[in-house]
């Protein structure tokens, strides 16, 4: 037995609510079952979702937890659901032991059904799987919640047990995307679910200012594993960067030079952060020191010297290298150089308009923008340079790409006909699917390392 807490951001201002969930597993000896990353949807795990079973008492939850699994499942690339003949997907009661084995023999390697239950305030969410042709229970796991808004959370936090379980790489269900959107006559800064559910805004004109951008997440900083989100703001009439406590929404200025402070990016290890800022006359990269001494001594440092603009800096993951985007070159290419500002070199080539990069968690792409004829697309490159790879192909402008923490997904956004909306895909381009409504010209996606 575990006990985990659950981080819930709720819409006033950014409030973080520290949730006990408790996990209960009984293992009873689960087949061994494990799941190369890279699969192609021929040799995917067969997987079969029952109904779940609602009980007395549980209000309307606005959604079907059995399809918040389904899709996560899929998303993940691991996984194909299998359809249940003969089962009403409105029943939701315990499979019996006889239709759990015939799902099983009919190809399906795991069968997985929950049930959720309300006892006064609290939620809970039983987990089970069934493996191998005699649809054996392998795992039981118990979700506790004390709240209807985090049921969702639950069977995120369920899907990624199942894609542990098989694959060994931890799921991104439970992360969280940052973004920009029109709000208040400006911009402000939105968080929502992975899946685009459960957005709220976190910015607003009386804190922040009409305009906010580029958001970016901290990884865990310090002994007490603080997260914060950096972003640049225009309160004070400058872009200034900004960054705010995830746990208090407590706003701190930490970057307020003179003339344009953008584009914060913050080192794997959450010691630096990495930034373009304009004033000392053209737009150079510099980094801070942004560990305990963050608001203290932040130590700045120059890294680039060029009379060409240099902007939208990314940290491999190993924090030894730097990406950016740079007119050096007569056009806007990408350039590496080590973390103290050495050894830089040109890394694309092709085309006049490369920008935005985006190193992927495995350090073997480089995602950025790139211009394809008259519009802009997704491209990847690795970090030699070599093999460049559009990703994107639909209509539209697509701008701003953002990894998964897993490295399997890409989000950015997608400007087509007028509207701006955040999309999302795997990073070998399939699997295009829109992820915000209900928002204008949404922009500049951020997608959170994972969340304990």
């Amino acid at each position: 037995m575990r006990v985990t807490r659950c981080i819930g951001l709720l819409m006033s201002g950014l409030v973080v609510v520290l949730v006990w969930t408790l996990f209960m597993q009984e293992d009873v000896g689960a087949a061994d079952i494990r799941l190369e990353l890279e699969r192609s949807s021929f040799d995917r795990i067969p997987v079969a979702v029952f109904p779940f079973q609602m009980d007395k008492g549980v209000p309307l939850l606005g959604f079907s937890s059995a399809d918040v699994l389904k899709n996560d499942l899929k998303r993940s690339q691991l996984f194909r659901i299998k359809n249940i003949d003969g089962v009403d997907g409105s029943q939701g009661k315990s499979p019996t032991p006889s239709l759990v084995q015939r799902v099983s023999m009919s190809g399906v390697t795991v069968a997985v059904w929950a049930q959720i239950s309300r006892r006064g305030d609290t939620f809970v969410l039983d987990a089970y799987l069934f493996e191998g042709d005699a649809g054996r229970k392998a795992l039981h796991q118990r979700y506790i919640a004390q709240s209807k808004w985090l049921v969702r959370a639950m069977i995120h936090r369920m899907s990624n047990m199942i894609i542990e379980r098989y694959s060994g790489q931890k799921g991104v269900a439970g992360t969280k995307i940052a973004f920009v959107a029109e709000a208040d006559n400006g911009k402000q800064l939105y968080v929502m679910d992975y899946d685009g559910y459960g957005k709220h805004q976190v910015t607003n004109v009386s804190t922040d200012g009409r305009l906010n951008l580029f958001p970016q997440w901290s990884p865990a900083i310090g002994e007490s594993g603080k997260r914060f989100l950096a972003f640049t703001s225009y309160l004070n009439e400058n872009p200034d960067i900004h960054v705010m406590d995830l746990v208090t929404g407590k706003r701190n200025h930490l970057i307020v030079y003179e003339g344009n402070n953008l584009f914060p990016a913050w080192s794997p290890d959450g010691e630096h952060l990495a930034f373009a800022a304009s004033f000392s006359g053209n737009s150079e990269i510099y980094t801070v020191q942004a560990g305990k001494e963050m608001f203290t001594d932040p130590k700045l440092r120059k890294l680039t010297l060029s009379p060409a603009a240099d902007f939208s800096p990314t940290w491999s993951p190993d924090g030894r290298k730097i990406a950016f985007a740079s007119d050096r070159g007569g056009s806007v290419q990408l350039y590496v150089m080590d973390d103290d500002g050495s050894n830089l070199r040109r890394l694309t080539w092709e085309g006049r308009d490369n920008t935005a990069p985006a190193w992927s968690p495995d350090g073997r792409w480089i995602a950025y923008t790139c211009r394809i004829g008259r519009k802009f697309k997704i491209c990847r490159v690795t970090p030699d340079g070599r093999d460049p790879v559009q990703v994107t192909h639909s209509p539209g402008d697509h701008e701003s790409a953002s990894w998964s923490p897993d490295g399997r997904h890409l989000v950015f956004s997608v400007t087509d006909r007028g509207k701006s909306h955040i999309y999302g895909v795997h990073y070998d381009g399939s699997g295009f699917e829109r992820l915000t409504s209900g928002v204008s010209r949404a922009s500049s996606p951020a997608w959170s390392p994972w969340i304990p």
